[in-house]
């Protein structure tokens, strides 16, 4: 019985410019050539990447078994195939032991050596189903005009990568003459918080809107704005998720 794999097959119309996509896609690959066959083919750690004609027998594209990769950091992967023109095609998505996995596409249509990109050590910090963030800002005096500015792009920013935003919410005075619920245990909390709540549609949504947010030009102006002196004091981010009705 076999116990490893020895090679992968990936088959595209044009061998020559599929094994160059591949050399820049598996830049750490080491290329082989067999003389006596005038072959050439990629070596990735253990395993042999043939880049083969596709003939009427097997074509490019989108089709049969996927092979695992392995990497070290998930969103740096992913990155760097779509930057060479992959687009991705399924996932990401969570599977089993707290690891991740998603599926790209070359210019061909395969997934990379039929492959779906995965990496170890990447737990999943919340269950299946909506994220929601809440973020708690204490305000800095006297520049709530800045803070209303600042809410108003990220509220642009997180609908534009695909997430809700339910709004920022700032101090107002409470209503005269009611008092806590619960006397002696609740409080009236401090005067100079304001919240944020937005929700994505599931964690994997929630990479991607970081993922995205982080090259949006709009995003990265408002970080370079605001980098060394934001219009609040300090501010802690808590992840929520629904209680069920019953």
């Amino acid at each position: 019985m076999t116990e490893s794999v020895a090679a992968i097959l990936v088959h595209v119309p044009d061998t020559e410019a599929g094994l160059a996509w591949y050399q820049r896609a598996f830049p750490t690959a080491e290329r082989q050539w067999l003389q006596a066959f005038d072959f050439a083919y990629l070596k990735v750690g253990t395993v042999d990447l043939e880049i083969v004609q596709a003939d009427e027998k097997v074509a490019s594209g989108a089709a049969g078994s996927v092979v695992y990769w392995a990497v070290e950091d998930f969103d740096r992967a992913l990155a760097h195939f779509e930057a060479l023109g992959a687009p991705l095609y399924r996932g990401p998505m969570a599977i089993q032991e707290g690891l991740w996995m998603c599926q790209v596409r070359d210019p061909w249509g395969n997934r990379p050596s039929r492959s779906k990109i995965w990496t170890q050590g990447r737990g999943s910090l919340m269950p299946d189903g909506p994220v929601t963030c809440e973020i708690r800002y204490r305000l800095a005096q006297g520049r709530m005009t800045e803070f209303d500015a600042y809410a108003q792009t990220w509220m642009t920013l997180i609908e534009r990568h695909g997430g809700t935003h339910h709004g920022y919410f700032i101090p107002r005075e409470k209503p005269e003459g009611i008092g806590t619920s619960f006397p002696g245990v609740g409080e009236e909390g401090a005067g100079d918080v304001a919240i944020a709540l937005f929700t994505l549609p599931d964690e994997a949504a929630y990479r991607r809107y970081r993922r995205d947010v982080a090259s949006d030009p709009d995003g990265i102006a408002a970080n370079t704005r605001y980098a060394d002196d934001p219009p609040f004091i300090s501010y802690e981010r808590i992840f929520l998720q629904p209680l069920p009705r019953k």
